[in-house]
């Protein structure tokens, strides 16, 4: 697998690095498994957001069910963020402080969907997913050998450039890293910040 800007990879696992996020699909809906990277572009307005207490009114309950309503399911374009978004501003002139507070908690997540969403349709969004996926190939080898522990593998926080990092006990073991790639390469620049352990034995 190497990098293609014009083909959208197949979103995979991913060992994050420098707070980069990422996303996962299953290859199959039969083979569907929990992956670490489901997270990275944020789709959906958190449920807990709309969790009904006791103190509220009548009234309140009713508007928090209509915001829960609003916000349901999964946002895919930016224009449903911005068409629900309205929708809100417009409910939150006539409902109580409560119901407000509740209202702008959803707005700022639109806010924050609205941004992944962006990123998830640009070219640094196709290159994560990328990285995710091919990261996701290595991923079982790596953490197989035990002298690699130390090795994390993620993209660059701005180049379409791969990073390795961490540190090993010795030359060898940065080989094996080395030689990974070198059977499958990614098609990009790789930079490796890996600290070698020098320390003489005793």
């Amino acid at each position: 697998m190497t990098w293609d800007e014009t083909c959208p990879a197949r979103l995979s696992r991913f060992v994050p690095l420098r707070g980069e996020r990422v996303l996962v699909t299953p290859d199959t809906e039969e083979d569907h498994v929990e992956r670490w990277s489901e997270d990275l572009f944020k789709e959906r307005v958190a449920k807990e957001l709309f969790d009904e207490t006791s103190d509220m009114s009548r009234e309140d309950l009713q508007s928090v069910r209509e915001l829960a309503f609003l916000c349901e399911g999964v946002f895919r374009t930016v224009e449903r963020v911005q068409t629900v978004r309205s929708k809100i501003e417009r409910l939150r002139k006539s409902v109580s402080k409560t119901v407000q507070d509740v209202a702008d908690e959803a707005l700022e997540e639109l806010t924050e969907i609205e941004s992944d969403l962006e990123l998830a349709n640009s070219r640094r969004g196709r290159f994560l997913r990328f990285a995710n996926d091919y990261v996701q190939e290595l991923y079982v080898t790596l953490r197989a050998d035990a002298a690699l522990a130390g090795v994390s593998m993620g993209s660059h926080p701005q180049l379409e450039q791969l990073m390795v990092v961490g540190s090993v006990a010795d030359a060898a073991a940065l080989s094996k890293v080395a030689d990974l790639l070198g059977r499958f390469p990614p098609g990009v620049p790789v930079m490796f910040q890996v600290l070698v352990d020098c320390t003489p034995s005793a």
